[in-house]
């Protein structure tokens, strides 16, 4: 079995300068602070065999680059050693592409093929798999490499599910495992493919039942049935001809001609139905125009006439009436204005009258002087005598002219009542004659005949409209008859294509029943398979039974839960695997140990399943076991005892150990140091003082003791 050689590192994580490690010893123990690259020792022997660190940026290669890498490159070789020969691996990544490199004393292999000699040198059964590298990389992450960040992943973050497959593949049975599983996933497709061809025969048995059919009936057809098929063509052809689609008798695709007549007569037909339809209308709207009886509108202008001309001579009337009345007026506010100044000269003569005439001073009568001022202080004017007889008639004149006004409205709004029936006529005429002629029936003669002209194009088109659908009628009889005589002459085919149908059909059903037999030998052989990788597995996990409780004994996990055992069930089709600690009596039990279980005790638990079954491999990729910081979490008490499984584990595997802790360093040195004068070797690489270009690395090679100086633990 290989053991490593040597690791040599440039630009991965913490490692950015070039640096080789020796790892030639039976024990290496790597002691550092946090952050000062143990880790990374480890993790870039896991990518050089494997190609991916599963935990770091999501398995991406650009993840593992060192930021300050002078190169940009990542490069990783690892000396592996057996007693028949030397192999170096190299791993290297530019930034873009990664490449691998296996190199021996026979030449190298590169990329895929150096992939594939990996799995042929380390894990021989990988290649049986079905991702070999895949496997590779279970087989050295579970079992040879426990990854600080994943101490607990098996009894805590694995389904039971995965835990089977994982131990069933470290034990030996994953090619088994993996052929039931792909035989079961085989038989869900196959039998997924037959339903599939189930369903694609479906067309094919309906294209059989049709031509069934169509033989049924061509043999049912009477040979007198063809006889009055050329008379109906004869017949067609006349009454497509006088409709305006004239077919060549002798054509000899008939029954594309008759499909091209069919749809020229039915388009023609609905055009014909929308023109009657349009008709219909035009008819409907011309039997609402208002009627205008003959010399309505001469006669009504006359009245107007005469009514205007007496309007004419009312408002003459009226004006001389006015003008009388307006001089009798006159003549009256004269008369009012004389008889006001009068008394208005009697009021003051007699405000001055004595024996003579206050203005001449003659002699004059006071008694008779006195009398007649007194009449003109207290008469009135002489009113003419024909004022009410004028105004009267001026009155009877404006009253006339009223009604005569009145008379003269009426006739206008007569006229124009006349005029606009007119008018709505002609318009109705004239857009009735526009809707006829844009279906294309111009109109001749009178406005007033186009009613006529109307129903007659109307009765026109509705016989044609008959005609075009007699047409299409009988286009389609005649497309019956036709497909019927070329089915009569293809039936010698159609029997040929039933044949041949039916042959194919019956090659398919015995086909997919030899799938469906095929089905049921595979539903036969997965329990089969199911039971031979159970019992593969429970036959390794009995073996290894014993050594797990050692481990987990030493290691003093539980004062109380003192037994530990893997247990292997399977629920429906799926195998699953758990651990289950349990008290001495095995009353108590817990199949979920991390419920129960401190964080240290079941880091000690992750441990000890771990170096169980490092230990049971019994033939590993690596004749070693890699532990990173195993003391996280772990108390005085489960250090102690994992020391001393360490210790005893010596002999059995090459050992790679590191810790944060100096002290436990240093006992791990002491403990794992070569004893005596044996072939043992034991190294220790102390990590300080990080920089960019890495940390500092001291190796120092311990000198075996004497074993009789040697006090044991």
């Amino acid at each position: 079995m290989f053991r490593l050689e040597y690791v040599d590192i440039e630009g991965f994580r913490g490692f950015s300068s070039r640096v080789r490690i020796p790892l030639d010893a039976d024990a290496i123990v790597v002691v550092g602070e946090n952050g000062r690259g143990k880790t990374t020792i480890f993790d870039s022997i896991l990518w050089a065999l494997t190609g991916v660190v599963g935990r770091v940026g999501g398995g991406h290669d650009d993840a593992l680059k060192s930021l300050f890498s002078g190169s940009g490159t990542m490069r990783v070789e690892v000396g592996l050693k057996d007693p028949d020969q030397v192999v170096v691996v190299s791993r290297m990544f530019d930034g873009e592409v990664t490449t691998a490199q296996v190199r021996n004393a026979s030449g190298s292999l590169q990329n895929d093929a150096a992939d594939a000699e990996l799995v042929r040198l380390l894990w021989p059964t990988a290649s049986l798999s079905s991702n070999s590298r895949e496997a590779l990389e279970t087989v050295v992450s579970r079992a040879l490499y426990l990854q600080q960040d994943l101490v607990r992943e098996f009894i805590q973050a694995d389904d039971r599910r995965k835990r089977f497959q994982v131990v069933a593949e470290l034990l030996g049975a994953g090619r088994v495992a993996q052929l039931q599983l792909a035989l079961e996933r085989a038989k869900q497709a196959w039998a997924t493919g037959t339903t599939r061809l189930e369903n694609d025969l479906r067309p094919a048995q309906e294209r059989l039942r049709e031509l069934n059919d169509s033989v049924a009936s061509l043999d049912g057809i009477p040979s007198d049935q063809l006889a009055t098929l050329e008379a109906d063509w004869d017949e067609f052809v006349v009454l497509a001809s006088d409709l305006g689609l004239p077919i060549d008798r002798e054509v000899t695709g008939r029954r594309t001609a008759v499909n091209e007549v069919l749809q020229q007569a039915s388009l023609l037909a609905a055009t014909t139905t929308q023109r009657i339809q349009a008709l219909q209308g035009v008819i409907s709207s011309l039997s609402e125009l208002p009627e205008i009886e003959d010399g309505e509108m001469a006669q009504a202008e006359a009245i107007l006439a005469v009514a205007r001309n007496t309007k004419q001579v009312a408002e003459e009337s009226r004006a001389n009436a006015n003008r009388a009345l307006a001089a009798a007026t006159s003549a009256k506010e004269a008369a009012e204005d004389a008889a006001s100044r009068l008394s208005i000269m009697a009021e003051m003569a007699l405000g001055f009258l004595s024996g003579n005439c206050p203005v001449c001073g003659q002699s004059i009568d006071r008694e008779s002087t006195e009398q007649h001022l007194r009449e003109l202080l207290g008469g009135t004017a002489a009113m003419p005598t024909d004022l009410e007889e004028v105004q009267l008639a001026a009155r009877l004149a404006s009253e006339r002219l009223d009604l005569v006004a009145a008379e003269v409205e009426s006739a206008e709004q007569t006229v124009r009542m006349i005029a606009a029936r007119v008018l709505e006529r002609s318009t109705s005429l004239q857009a009735a004659s526009e809707e006829l002629a844009s279906l294309g029936f111009p109109t001749e003669g009178a406005p007033g005949d186009l009613v006529d002209q109307a129903q007659r194009i109307l009765a026109e088109q509705i016989i044609r409209r008959d005609r075009l659908n007699g047409l299409t009628r009988s286009a389609e009889s005649l497309s019956l008859g036709l497909a019927v005589e070329s089915a009569s002459r293809r039936g010698e085919q159609t029997r040929r294509d039933r044949e041949k149908v039916a042959a194919s059909l019956a090659d398919a059903s015995r086909a997919i029943e030899r799938r469906k037999e095929a089905t049921k030998l595979a539903e036969r052989l997965v329990p089969s398979l199911r039971a031979a990788a159970d019992g593969l597995v429970e036959g390794r996990l009995a073996e290894i039974r014993p050594l797990l409780q050692q481990i987990y004994s030493a290691i003093e996990t539980h004062p109380a839960l003192i037994n530990i055992e893997l247990i292997q069930t399977r629920t429906g089709r799926n195998a699953e695997l758990f651990p289950r600690i349990s008290d001495e009596s095995g009353d108590i039990s817990s199949e979920n140990p991390v419920d129960v279980l401190s964080s240290s005790q079941a880091n000690a638990l992750a441990v000890a399943i771990f170096l169980s079954l490092n230990l049971s491999i019994s033939d590993p990729p690596l004749d070693c076991a890699i532990l990173d910081d195993p003391l996280q979490s772990l108390d005085a008490v489960h250090m102690l005892g994992l020391v001393d499984v360490l210790r005893r584990l010596g002999p059995q595997r090459q050992l790679l150990v590191s810790s944060h802790d100096p002290d436990f360093g240093r006992l791990l040195a002491r403990k794992l140091r070569p004893v005596g004068g044996g072939s043992e070797s034991t190294l220790v690489i102390r990590l300080s003082a990080w920089r960019p270009e890495g940390p500092l690395v001291n190796v120092e090679r311990l000198v075996p003791v004497d074993d009789r100086l040697r006090i044991t633990g």
